[in-house]
């Protein structure tokens, strides 16, 4: 067995360093396995065991979690318990259903680390939901063998590939799913699992920082060792995410050795692939998010007539703005009494200016603002998002929801 000593052991030490090339091509796998662990444990930053394994069956928790949303997303569940890989549910449809990327059945990567930017409001959140796919390869056509995944969070990441991949580590769990035959992609959700054992996954404090994946085959409370052969999937936060990654990721590939060496092991994920880039494939739950500060609504969808926008939640005696766009994304811009935070593609005030459906202050001090506009025939059949702002709320955002609308054609 190739025992794991630890993330440190063996980094080269530099002051500047450029992210390699996989020269691999990624290519789908469909269809994936769901399984369920049959047991997990807390695991130190240095690997020590330092909870019993509490047996699945044995739970006494709660049978349910709180609610929760997604605090990071690289999985792209479809909302269900458990969650289901899917497409689409940001927007951008890559067409691959329940697919994923990865690097053909042999390719061995059973160490990973990546950058995660949370949405807005999970900012510190604890997890008791996870998700993620994996590919097994074991010892290859025939075999099985033994599979555990350890997950862990941190505050840091190096994306510049000087090394260490990433520092202010957290505890983590590690996970024991039996034994799994080769040449599965397998995913999982672990549900209400970690509900009420007191285990969780720490989300970075100030909302950016890394998320570990390592594929094992045993462990002894003290050493993980690596699985024969296995890799993560890979997926990618989409544009209308509100959780985002960089290109950026550490495979402990060249060798696989337990180690990340820098920077040969430093890699650009961006294959220009859908999504793009791509990354370790994984998702995170928490209590917690931002909640709309503003509500709007529309009172007509066919094109070709008058629609009016109604926007509520206002300071009473506010002034607000609606803009649109015809795809989302984000700009946060603070300037002349805006602090705004967009989920639109908008790159600058120049365009949210030209895409202003209104801008006006509430007169009758009932906290709501109205824009009637008249919608042209050529929106008919099309998507157009819209959002709204206030003024004046710096250095706070008080911001409403994203209304998708497809107008009727004339």
């Amino acid at each position: 067995m190739r025992k794991f000593f630890c993330l440190s052991a063996g980094l080269a030490v530099c002051t500047m360093a450029m992210a390699g090339e996989k020269n691999l091509t990624p290519v789908t796998a469909d269809q994936g396995i769901q399984v369920t662990a049959k047991r997990f444990a807390r695991i130190a930053p240095d690997f020590k065991q330092t909870s019993p394994w509490m047996e699945v069956g044995d739970l006494q928790g709660p049978s349910a979690c709180p609610p929760t949303a997604l605090a990071f997303d690289c999985f792209e569940p479809d909302g269900a318990m458990p969650g289901f890989p899917t497409d689409g549910l940001y927007g951008l449809d890559c067409g691959l259903g329940t697919g994923r990327w990865y690097f053909g059945s042999s390719y061995c990567n059973m160490f990973t680390v990546n950058d995660m930017t949370v949405a807005p409001g999970f900012e510190g959140a604890m997890s008791e939901r996870m998700e993620t796919g994996w590919w097994w390869f074991a010892g290859g056509p025939g075999t099985s063998e033994q599979c555990l995944i350890a997950v862990f969070t941190a505050d840091g990441f190096d994306d510049t590939c000087a090394g260490p991949p990433s520092t202010s580590g957290y505890s983590g769990v590690i996970f024991d799913f039996g034994v799994l035959p080769y040449g599965g992609y397998y995913w999982t959700d672990t549900e209400d699992l970690l509900c009420g054992s007191g285990l969780f996954f720490q989300m970075p404090m100030d909302g950016s920082g890394s998320y570990t994946s390592i594929l094992a085959n045993d462990f002894n409370g003290n050493t993980i060792f690596l699985a024969t052969c296995g890799q993560t999937m890979l997926w990618g936060t989409k544009p209308g995410n509100p959780s985002q990654q960089g290109p950026i990721q550490w495979d402990d590939d060249n060798p696989s050795d337990g180690t990340h060496t820098a920077p040969d092991e430093c890699y650009d994920y961006a294959f220009a692939l859908c999504p793009d880039p791509l990354g370790a494939m994984m998702c995170f739950y928490a209590e917690g998010g931002s909640v709309d500060c503003l509500d709007l609504s529309i009172d007509n969808e066919f094109a070709g007539t008058p629609s009016t926008f109604t926007l509520c939640g206002l300071t009473p005696g506010g002034t607000a703005a609606v803009v649109y766009d015809f795809v989302e994304g984000s700009w946060n811009f603070s300037g002349n009494g805006w602090c705004v935070e967009f989920g639109l593609a908008i790159r600058n005030p120049g365009e949210a200016q030209s895409q202003l459906v209104g801008q006006g202050r509430d007169t009758d001090n009932d906290g709501c603002v109205q824009f009637t506009v008249p919608v042209p025939c050529a929106a008919g059949g099309k998507t157009v998002y819209f959002q709204g702002a206030e003024k004046n709320t710096c250095p706070d955002a008080c911001m409403s929801n994203v209304l998708a609308v497809t107008f009727a054609p004339c």
